[in-house]
């Protein structure tokens, strides 16, 4: 068995393990203990050479919740997003320079929000797009970075601001008071409305991004887009949660 295969290999036989002992045992700190295992790894596998070949582990994308892997256009960049449970979630950028020089520049560690994008905005900037659920709404966060030598700073980029935030409902409470067709008297009507969630999209080849939302105001479909022009996004967020009483 050469070492490619072995480092596939050995992420296979620990998440088996993790998810034997997730289903029969009784103490956390052993699932703990064959998750960070595996987690460990995972992240020595995606910044060696081995790091295209686990086609093993690729094939049990179904069995996490989360399970992606996006590489930038000229292949720079790649995007690692896996998932322990639900809402826990391991997200890494590891920057590549050449097969034996690859490293993690970016990661969020066991959190609600998962990267879901990356795009290259120039040779040493990049735009990250994550999501989270939280209970009847979804969103999703927009950031760039620059790296910069060793380090990598998360600019101001949009309009002043951190990041471009778009929150919408996906489980809403519709219920409203009717008149009972047999008693005349009002009744409460139990209604709940499902929809999709609005995402923050960004097209490469025009560097546009952009997103639509339902205006509580008066109800209607709006759009906002903007260029990546002089290192920002003259765009503003959108947070439906803003408009809960």
């Amino acid at each position: 068995m050469n070492a490619q295969s072995k480092s596939d290999f050995e992420l296979v036989k620990l998440y088996e393990k993790f998810k034997t002992e997730e289903k029969t045992g009784d103490f956390y700190s052993i699932e703990d203990s064959l998750w960070n295992d595996f987690i460990l790894l995972f992240e020595k596998t995606i910044t060696s050479e081995d790091f295209d070949k686990i086609d093993n582990l690729k094939k049990k994308k179904e069995e996490f919740e989360q399970f992606s892997i996006i590489e930038t256009e000229n292949k720079q960049f790649t995007m690692y997003c896996i998932s322990k449970y639900y809402n826990n979630n391991w997200s890494y950028v590891v920057q590549s320079k050449n097969e034996s020089n690859r490293k993690i520049i970016l990661k969020s560690i066991d959190k609600f929000e998962y990267y879901k994008d990356i795009y290259e905005l120039n040779a040493n900037t990049i735009l990250i797009i994550q999501k989270f659920n939280e209970m009847s709404f979804s969103c999703y966060q927009a950031f760039v970075f620059q790296i910069q030598s060793n380090r990598i700073i998360q600019k101001k980029a949009f309009n002043q601001n951190d990041n471009l935030i778009v929150c919408s409902g996906t489980n809403i409470d519709e219920s409203r008071i009717i008149k009972d067709p047999i008693t005349g008297l009002p009744k409460l009507e139990d209604k709940m409305g499902y929809y999709k969630a609005e995402p923050i999209v960004f097209n490469p080849k025009n560097k546009m991004i952009s997103f639509e939302f339902h205006n509580p105001r008066n109800g209607k479909k709006e759009l906002r887009k903007a260029k990546y022009k002089k290192e920002k996004f003259n765009i503003e967020s959108f947070d439906v949660r803003t408009f809960i009483d």
